[in-house]
Parts: C-alpha cells; structure tokens; sequence
C-alpha cells in the first residue's frame, strides 16, 4: 500500500515498532530486536516504511551494521549541508546580475532553419529574480548567402511581458514565455534567451530557404 500523506507514514512506522525502544540518529530511527532473534531495523526520513530489516548471527554484526548506517547519516548531512550552502551562493551571486534597463537578449529557434527573436529588458524586479520585457526590433545589413544579417537595436515594440533571470557570473540567460507574433499579441513561446553582444551581428535564415 502506498503511503501518500505525512500521518500516513508515520502511523506505518508506529505499527513497526510497536512501543519497543528506538533510538534516534540524524535523519534515522534504529529498532533493535534480540528475541526471538537478533535483528535490525532502520527507518530514513519520514518514511513509513524501513529501508533496513535484517537479522544478524551476532550482536557484534548487528553493530557494525548501526555504525555504518549513522555513518551513512553523517555522510547525507554533510552532502545536504553542502549542496545548501553552494545553491544559496549561486543564488546571491543571481541577484549581482547588474542587469538593467536596455540589457538586450536574443535566442534562436527553427528546425530546418535559424530563426532569432530579439527582447530588450524595461524593468529589473526589486527582487533582482525577474525582469520585465519587449520585444525589440534590429537593423537589417544586408544578405550574406542564404542569410539575412542582422543586429538588434533598443527599439521595443508590443506587449510587456515577465522572464526569470537564470545562472550567474556574466553568464546570464532570460527564461519565460514571449509573444510570438511581431505585434505582440497572439500566440506565445518559450525562449531561453542569452545575453546579445553588442556589435555581434545574427544571420538569419532568409525564409526562401527554410521550411
């Protein structure tokens, strides 16, 4: 039977030890049992049912088997401790973006050719975790082969609309839905836009040659 809820669970491991003296390690709860025989009995977290139920030839066995699991219960904490501290220092070094207003971004699409939509930010949220956006337009210098040459300018256009500001280290990437269509309204997309380098031109592939 699965065991959905909190309660659930904890009324499972209730039944399981059944008043007998358990002790409590970390994250873990230890049932030891010695008639009929030796045995063991280990719960993680607060799951309902144990991930450990073994019986063992002699005491001694059974504690070396509780010292390797508080030494597995070590190990988790330190990793949860670790992985903790390392997300909330990307999620400060996230919130020095210094992105700001005129900050131009661009992503490509298209399966059997390259297709760029070009967004410019208006606003920085005071939360530093989004931003809001337009559509913008570019400059258009030419043809080279099948392609036409392109570079974005701050020339918003259309509907104003909110992306998750993502990664750090001048390494940041806008992810949300934009409007699709030029005018923006109409349908949407989601984009996963970088950071568009200024005096870095996009060829595009000129729609006679695609799909």
């Amino acid at each position: 039977m699965r065991l959905t809820t909190k309660n659930d669970r904890q009324s499972a491991r209730e039944a399981w030890i059944s008043g007998q003296v358990t002790e409590k390690y970390k994250n873990i709860e230890i049932l030891k049992k010695d008639t009929p025989y030796i045995g063991l009995v280990i719960w993680k977290g607060t799951a309902g049912n144990p991930y450990s139920n073994y019986s063992y030839r002699t005491i001694e066995q059974r504690d070396d088997a509780i010292e390797y699991a508080k030494k597995r219960a070590d190990e988790r904490e330190r990793y949860t401790t670790e992985q903790t501290a390392q997300r909330k220092e990307a999620q400060k070094k996230a919130l020095n973006h210094g992105l700001k207003k005129g900050d131009m971004f661009v992503t490509s699409w298209g399966y059997d050719q390259t297709n760029y939509d070009y967004i410019v930010v208006i606003e920085v949220s005071k939360t530093g975790k989004t931003v809001k956006c337009q559509r913008t337009s570019f400059l258009h210098h030419g043809q080279s082969c099948r392609s036409n040459i392109q570079e974005p300018i701050f020339c918003p256009f259309g509907d104003v609309f909110t992306m998750q500001i993502r990664g750090y280290d001048n390494s940041f990437s806008l992810v949300g839905s934009y409007p699709f269509c030029h005018d923006g309204t109409g349908s949407k997309r989601r984009g996963h836009f970088s950071r568009a380098i200024e005096g870095i031109v996009y060829h595009e592939t000129i729609p006679e040659f695609g799909h």
